[in-house]
C-alpha cells in the first residue's frame, strides 16, 4: 500500500492553501531522530486518521506512520525514523478518506525543537475545587491502593509509572474523591490543557497528557436517603433519566450513560466486563467506550428500550460488545437522527446499533428479540465483525445490516495475529442460529468481507436494493498486509443451513468472489438477479471482472426474477443464478421462474445433480464457454431437470451432454451450440473487444423482430456476432434428453457427435428451422456412433446426421398430437411415439443400438405399451408425449 498512499498523500500535500478543515495540526514532537507525537485540535467532531510522513529531498516516500484522532490533544504514534534533509508533513483524513486537516510541514534541522506546548520549569499545576462536601487525595502514580496526599488543593502532572514530574505534556494527576455521609457525587468536571477526565472505578478519577494547567471542579448533593446509596447492580433506564447508582464503570451524563472497561465491572467467568441494564430511555444513548478496543463488554438487556434523536441509539465506539438479551424479554434501539458530516457534507444519519469493533448479537434463548431501527440510516451497522445468534432480530432502516467500510473508509479493519504479526481482514456477518426480520430502504445485509450462515437460522429480508450483498465494490475494499503491501479483500457467502426468504429491489443475493451452498431453504424474489458472483468494476481505465464463482452441493431453492416470465420489459439482467466464472450444480431442489436466464455463466456451467423446474423467458440454463450436463459414464437420474417454457433450452460455446435427465419446451432452438471462446491457444469466432476470457462472448445477436436477443441476454460483453461466424459444438455422450422446440431442435454453430444416452427431438412446424442443424462451415458434421436418436417435425431444412455402427430410418409420415404412432425396430421391438405436433408431411429419424442396417420403418400394426416400459417424455396439461419402447 506505501507507494499507492504515497500517491495520495503527494497530492494532498498540494493543498496546504486550503482552509476550513475539521482539524489543526499545532506541532510536532521529536525525540532523538524520531517523530513519535502530534498536537491537534478538533474543531468537528467525528473519527479521524492522523498520519505522519517522512520525504526525502527528490520528493519520494521514505516511511509512514498512522493513528487514529477523534478530539483535541496529543496523539501518540510508533516512532518514525527523521533524518537532516528530510521533510515531514502532518496530515488527517475523516472517514471518507477526504482531507480533514492543512498539511503541516517541518524541516529536520527544526524538528527537534517543536513541542506541544512550553511548560513551565516547575511542571503543570492542577487545582482542585470542592465544596465543602468533599475533599481530595492526591496519587504520585497510578497505584492508588497505598498512602497520597490527603486533602489536596493542587497537583503536579506526574509520570504515571515513576512519580517524577512530567513537563512533556503527556502526565498526569490521579485523585480518590471522598465525599461526607449523607453525600454523594453530583459533578466532576475539568477545564485547562488535557486530553481525558477518566472514572477508574468508585470514585477514583485520572486526568491524563496534562499540557496546561488544569482546574477540576467537584461538586456534591444529598444522598435520597440520607446516607451513601450502593444501588442494586443495575443500570435503570428511567424514560427522562438514568440511575446507576454504585456501578463503578457508568457514567450518567443526562439521558446518556457511558459505560467502560472498568476493573470494577470486570466477570473472570466470561472473561467481559458485564453491566446490566433495564428500562426505558425516550431519548437519550447508551455508550460504550472502553479504553482499549479489545476490551470484551457485555451488556445483558432486560426490556430494554433506547430512542435517540441526536445520534446512534447503541454508540459503541471502542471495546468488542456482546449484547445479550435476557430470556422472556424485547429490547429495542431506535435512531431518529438526521444529520450532515460538516467536513464531507455527506449524511451522517443515527443508527440503531452500532459498533466500531466487533459485535455479537444473541439471546439467551429463542423466546427473546431485539429490535434495532433508524428512520435514516443503518438498523445495525459494524465497522469489524459481527455475530448473529440465537433469539429473534428485527431490523427496520436504510440499510438493515452493514458491516461498513466501502461506503465510508475504504480501508476495511483488520487483526494481526499475535504470534505471527500476520494481518488479515474484519469486515464478517457470522448469523449462527436466531430469527432475523430486516426491513430496508437499502441493503439487507451488507458485509465487507464475509458472510457465514449455520446452524439454521431463520432470516426474512424485505430490501429496496440488494438483499445480502458481500464486498461488491473490490477497488474500495483493501487493508495494508503485514509487508505493507496493498490486499484488496474479495468476497465470499457460505450458507450451510436455515432458512432464507428474501424480497428485494435489485440483486437477492450480490457477492463479490464466490457463493458457497451446502443446505438450507431459500427463497429469493428479486427484481433483478436472483443469486449472483461475480462483478466488474473499473481500475484505471480498465474493466475487470472479479472470479465469481458459485457452487452448490444442496439446499432447497425457489427463485423468481423481475415477475419471472410475466414480468415487464427491461434491459437489466434479471437471471436466476448468475455467475462470472464458473457455475457448479452437484445437488439442490431448484424451482425458477426467471425473466433473464434461470442459470448462467459467463464461462462455464457444470450440473451432476439435483431436480429443477424452470420457466423463463430466455435460456434455461447458460454458459458463455463451457456447458456441461452430468459425468462421465454417469447414471440417467444424477439429476433431473424440466424447463417448462424456454427462449433455448440449453445454450453454450460448447455442450457436453454426458448423464442425467433433462426434458424442455423452447420457442426458439432447444439445444444451442454457439458461441467465439479460445481453446488450446487458437480463437473461434469473432474477436470481441477483450481477450480476458471473462469478457468472451456466447450466442449469435439480432433476435426477434431484430432487437435485442434473448436467447442469450443482454448481459455480456461483445453480443452481437452473426451464426456463421459464431463457433460451437455439441457432445452427446449418455442421459436422456427430451427436446420439444419450436425452432430447431439440436442446433450446432459447428459440429455435432453423439456417441450414447437417449435423444427425443419433438421438433418445429415452423419454417426456416429444422430437426437438427449443424454448422455451415467445411468440416462441420453431425454424426451418431451410438446411442437413441428420435427426431420428427418439418422437413425444412432437413440436415439429418450421419449414423455408423447402426441401423436408421430415415422417412416422411403424417403425425397426429396425442396420437400413437409406431415405429419397427427390428423383428420384436419397437418404439412408440406420442407427438406434441400435428404435420401431414413430417421428417422422421429414427437411430437405435438395436437398428440394424434397413431394418426401421413406420408400423401400422397394434402394439401395446405399459408405463413400466415409457422411455422419455414430459406431461402438458395433464397428457404425456414422448416415445416408449418395447
Amino acid at each position: 500500500m506505501a507507494a499507492q498512499l504515497a500517491t495520495g498523500l503527494t497530492v494532498f500535500a498540494e493543498q496546504a492553501d486550503v482552509t476550513g478543515y475539521a482539524v489543526t495540526v499545532n506541532s510536532v514532537s521529536v525525540t532523538g531522530n524520531e517523530a513519535n507525537a502530534i498536537d491537534v485540535s478538533v474543531s468537528t467532531s467525528g473519527e479521524y486518521t492522523a498520519y505522519i510522513a517522512v520525504y526525502n529531498d527528490d520528493g519520494t516516500l521514505s516511511g509512514i506512520r498512522l493513528a487514529d484522532v477523534s478530539e483535541t490533544g496529543s496523539v501518540s504514534f510508533s516512532g518514525i525514523a527523521f533524518a537532516d534533509g528530510q521533510t515531514l508533513r502532518c496530515m488527517v483524513w475523516d472517514e471518507s478518506m477526504t482531507p480533514a486537516a492543512e498539511v503541516y510541514t517541518v524541516a529536520a534541522e527544526s524538528a527537534g525543537t517543536e513541542t506541544p506546548s512550553e511548560a513551565p520549569e516547575n511542571g503543570y499545576i492542577v487545582t482542585f475545587d470542592t465544596d465543602e462536601h468533599a475533599s481530595v487525595t492526591v496519587y504520585d502514580t497510578q497505584d492508588t491502593t497505598g498512602s497520597g496526599t490527603e486533602n489536596a488543593a493542587t497537583a503536579y502532572a506526574r509520570n504515571s509509572t515513576t512519580g517524577e514530574i512530567d513537563i512533556s505534556g503527556d502526565g498526569q494527576v490521579n485523585f480518590v474523591i471522598t465525599v461526607d455521609d449523607g453525600y454523594e457525587l453530583d459533578s466532576v468536571t475539568a477545564e485547562g490543557g488535557y486530553k481525558n477526565l477518566k472514572l477508574v472505578s468508585g470514585t477514583t478519577y485520572r486526568i491524563t497528557k496534562i499540557t496546561d494547567a488544569v482546574t477540576v471542579s467537584i461538586t456534591t448533593k444529598e444522598s435520597s436517603s440520607g446516607e451513601e446509596q450502593e444501588g442494586d447492580g443495575v443500570i435503570h433506564l428511567n424514560n427522562t433519566s438514568i440511575d446507576a447508582t454504585g456501578i463503578s464503570g457508568a457514567t450518567v451524563s443526562g439521558t446518556t450513560v457511558t459505560l467502560t472497561d472498568n476493573a470494577a465491572a470486570y466477570d473472570s467467568t466470561v472473561a467481559a466486563y458485564v453491566y446490566n441494564i433495564e428500562g426505558t430511555l425516550d431519548d437519550g444513548q447508551i455508550i460504550v467506550a472502553a479504553s482499549d478496543k479489545a476490551s470484551e463488554i457485555v451488556l445483558n438487556l432486560d426490556t430494554v428500550s433506547v430512542t435517540s434523536s441526536t445520534g446512534n441509539a447503541l454508540d459503541a465506539t471502542k471495546g468488542e460488545v456482546t449484547l445479550a438479551n435476557v430470556s422472556g424479554s424485547t429490547s429495542a434501539f431506535v435512531s431518529t437522527y438526521t444529520g450532515t458530516d460538516a467536513a464531507t457534507g455527506e449524511a451522517d444519519n443515527g443508527v440503531g446499533i452500532y459498533s466500531k469493533n466487533d459485535l455479537t448479537i444473541k439471546g439467551a434463548s429463542s423466546d427473546t428479540k431485539i429490535i434495532a431501527k433508524s428512520t435514516y440510516g443503518n438498523g445495525i451497522r459494524c465497522k469489524a465483525d459481527l455475530e448473529i445468534g440465537a433469539g429473534d432480530i428485527e431490523v427496520e432502516a436504510g440499510d438493515a445490516i452493514k458491516t461498513d467500510a466501502i461506503d465510508s473508509s475504504n480501508v476495511i479493519e483488520t487483526t494481526t495475529d499475535s504470534t505471527t504479526g500476520e494481518i488479515s481482514p474484519k469486515g464478517m456477518i457470522i448469523i449462527n442460529g436466531g430469527t432475523l426480520e430486516l426491513t430496508a430502504g437499502g441493503d439487507g445485509i451488507q458485509a465487507d468481507y464475509y458472510l457465514l450462515a449455520a446452524n439454521t437460522p431463520s432470516i426474512t429480508i424485505n430490501s429496496g436494493t440488494e438483499g445480502i450483498k458481500v464486498n461488491t465494490s473490490p477497488a474500495d475494499c483493501s487493508y495494508t498486509d503485514e509487508n505493507g503491501d496493498t490486499q484488496y479483500v474479495s468476497g465470499y457467502i457460505d450458507i450451510n443451513g436455515g432458512s432464507f426468504d428474501i424480497t428485494s429491489g435489485e440483486d437477492g443475493i450480490k457477492v463479490a468472489d464466490h457463493v458457497n451452498v451446502t443446505g438450507g431453504t431459500i427463497k429469493v424474489n428479486s427484481a433483478l438477479d436472483g443469486i449472483q458472483s461475480g462483478v466488474d468494476y473499473l481500475d484505471g481505465s480498465a474493466t475487470l471482472y472479479t472470479s465469481g464463482n458459485i457452487s452448490i452441493t444442496g439446499g432447497d431453492f425457489t427463485i423468481k426474477t423481475h415477475g419471472g416470465t410475466s414480468g415487464s420489459t427491461t434491459t437489466d439482467s434479471c437471471k436466476g443464478i448468475k455467475a462470472v466464472t464458473n457455475l457448479s450444480i452437484s445437488g439442490g431442489s431448484f424451482d425458477i421462474n426467471s425473466y433473464d436466464d434461470a442459470i448462467h455463466s459467463n464461462y462455464t456451467v457444470s450440473i451432476t445433480g439435483g431436480t429443477f423446474e424452470i420457466a423463463t423467458k430466455d435460456d434455461g440454463v447458460h454458459a458463455d464457454y463451457q456447458l456441461t450436463m452430468g459425468t462421465e459414464n454417469g447414471a440417467d437420474d444424477d439429476y433431473t431437470m424440466n424447463i417448462s417454457t424456454s427462449y433455448e433450452g440449453l445454450e453454450g460455446s460448447v455442450i457436453s451432454y454426458l448423464s442425467g435427465t433433462t426434458t424442455l419446451y423452447t420457442t426458439d432452438d432447444g439445444v444451442n451450440a454457439a458461441g467465439d471462446f479460445e481453446e488450446n491457444g487458437t480463437y473461434h469466432g469473432t474477436t470481441t473487444a477483450s481477450t480476458n476470457e471473462l469478457q468472451i462472448a456466447a450466442g449469435p445477436g439480432g433476435g426477434p423482430g431484430g432487437g435485442w436477443n434473448p436467447g442469450g441476454g443482454n448481459q455480456g460483453p461483445g453480443w452481437g456476432g452473426d451464426d456463421t461466424s459464431s463457433y460451437g459444438m455439441l457432445y452427446i455422450k449418455g442421459g436422456r434428453l427430451y427436446v420439444r422446440a419450436d425452432g430447431d431442435g439440436l442446433d450446432s454453430n459447428g459440429s455435432i457427435l453423439m456417441s450414447g444416452g437417449t435423444v427425443v427431438v419433438a421438433g418445429t412446424t415452423k419454417g426456416g428451422n429444422g430437426v437438427f442443424d449443424k454448422g455451415d462451415k467445411s468440416g462441420d458434421s453431425f454424426k451418431v456412433t451410438g446411442g437413441t436418436l428420435v427426431g420428427f417435425g418439418t422437413t425444412d431444412m432437413q440436415d439429418n446426421p450421419t449414423v455408423s455402427g447402426q441401423g436408421y430410418l430415415n422417412t416422411t409420415t403424417s403425425l397426429t398430437k396425442g396420437t400413437l404412432k409406431n415405429i419397427k425396430l427390428n423383428s420384436s421391438e419397437y418404439i412408440g411415439i406420442i407427438p406434441e405436433i400435428t404435420l401431414s408431411n413430417a421428417l422422421m429419424f429414427v437411430t437405435t443400438p438395436e437398428m440394424t442396417s434397413g431394418s426401421g420403418s413406420v408400423y401400422s400394426g397394434s402394439i401395446s405399451y405399459t408405463d413400466s416400459g415409457k422411455l422419455l417424455g414430459r406431461t402438458v396439461s395433464n397428457t404425456w408425449y414422448g416415445i416408449y419402447k418395447k
